[in-house]
């Protein structure tokens, strides 16, 4: 580890000076950002803790949301202080509203020694977890001279990340024989995991995380949600979705001719989108507008503000599963909408969450489509047939409930 850490770091100072200037330039003009990047550059750093603390990285909101159940179960222990780090503002804001103040919430440190140092100075864990695949060579070289246990908790590994991280499996092996646990969300993600250099030995399968996730809703926003929807129409929410998904969905829309039944409303991963939808919503004869506008009239909705999708999960009768017919994003998370028990369209480019997705649409919680040109297909059994948008629905949850069990597994294995 040794070699390869001075071969990293004498690159990573070269690049400091442009690193250092990125965050300057990033953080002129916002508050926000400027607050990340003061704890990245070790300039803000979280309290001291009042008993023995943990420290558990989330990278971002998937990550976040997915390791809540097993926070609940670590501070339900009444042991330990729980610490979580995030790397994206998105993945702040979600943990500020799923955890408010019952964990210590900051920006992960930039890779740094010195900084990284502070931080272990200040939070001073007994043990330490980063959630999914994040390999920070400072960081691990650092925990393990300080004899912290350190582990890889609910990992996820595809094919496409395991072929970026191959070539690299000379530099990065050390440090994954620096972990003293790792557990994987699956055995396929076990052997994806193997074939870059973890030491099999050392990976174990007790779950995914993201089963025992349980979501909670604040009445007043969803009271408020579903008045920007009509009564007496089928509710179609598309959540997550990238371009050029949202013309699939209005093309499939058209076949189905069931045109005045049916409300879609658009969730895009990116919110700046809104505008662009609306005019490809009127280019096929829709009438639409974004959540912020205002109210007002129209047949089609676009949400383009940040931490609503849930809600909109929760008051649809159908959820068309965006990134899922795209190629380059591999898919979003299936759970959240299985959860409210919504049936969910499933596209074939879900390659990020193999084999969650096989499991479901081969157990019958989900409806899998092989290609974008058969979503009218789908669509029009789920329209014409509430009866399936039931069954189909309820199957889902009731697949995802008897999954649930890893925050428990993941926590005996670490603490005992």
């Amino acid at each position: 580890m040794t070699i390869r850490l001075i071969f990293y770091n004498i690159l990573l100072h070269l690049f400091s000076p442009l690193i250092i200037l990125g965050f300057l330039i990033n953080a002129l003009f916002n508050p926000r950002v400027r607050r990340g990047h003061a704890y990245r550059l070790g300039l803000t750093l979280p309290p001291k803790p009042r008993r023995e603390a943990v420290w558990i990285h989330a990278v971002s909101v998937g990550e976040v949301n997915a390791v809540k159940g097993f926070i609940e179960r670590i501070r339900a222990a009444g042991k330990y202080e729980v610490y979580l780090s995030m790397s994206t503002m998105t993945g702040y804001d979600a943990a500020v509203k799923g955890y408010k103040d019952t964990v210590t919430l900051f920006y992960f440190p930039f890779d740094w020694p010195l900084v990284i140092h502070r931080f272990f100075d200040s939070i001073k864990p007994a043990v330490m977890m980063i959630a999914e695949i994040e390999i920070w060579p400072n960081f691990i070289a650092i925990a393990k001279r300080r004899n912290i246990p350190l582990y890889l908790i609910n990992a996820r590994m595809s094919e496409p990340i395991a072929k970026k991280y191959r070539p690299y499996t000379w530099f990065f092996s050390s440090f994954y024989a620096a972990y003293d646990g790792m557990f994987a969300q699956s055995d396929t993600d076990r052997a994806f995991m193997e074939s870059i250099g973890m030491q099999g030995e050392n990976i174990a399968v007790p779950g995914n995380l993201k089963y025992d996730v349980r979501y909670t809703l604040d009445a007043a926003k969803s009271a408020a949600v579903r008045q920007r929807l009509p009564n007496g129409k089928i509710i179609l929410v598309a959540g997550s979705t990238h371009e050029p998904e949202e013309s699939y969905l209005i093309t499939a829309l058209a076949k189905c001719g069931r045109k005045n039944d049916v409300f879609p409303v658009i969730v895009p991963r990116d919110i700046k989108r809104g505008e662009e939808l609306k005019k490809l919503a009127a280019d096929h004869g829709y009438t639409a507008r974004c959540v912020t506008d205002g109210e007002g009239s129209t047949d089609m909705l676009i949400v383009n503000v940040i931490g609503e999708l849930l809600y909109y999960y929760a008051h649809a009768d159908i959820v068309l599963m965006g990134g899922s017919f795209s190629p380059s994003v591999g898919g979003h998370n299936i759970l959240e909408p299985l959860f409210f028990k919504k049936p969910v369209i499933v596209g074939p480019n879900m390659h990020n969450f193999f084999e969650m997705d096989e499991y479901f649409a081969k157990n019958g919680g989900t409806m899998k489509v092989s290609s974008f040109e058969a979503i009218g297909d789908a669509l029009a059994v789920l329209i014409n047939d509430e009866q399936k948008r039931i069954a189909v629905g309820a199957r889902g949850e009731s697949l995802l409930a008897s999954n649930g069990g890893a925050a428990e597994r993941t926590y005996k294995a670490i603490f005992g």
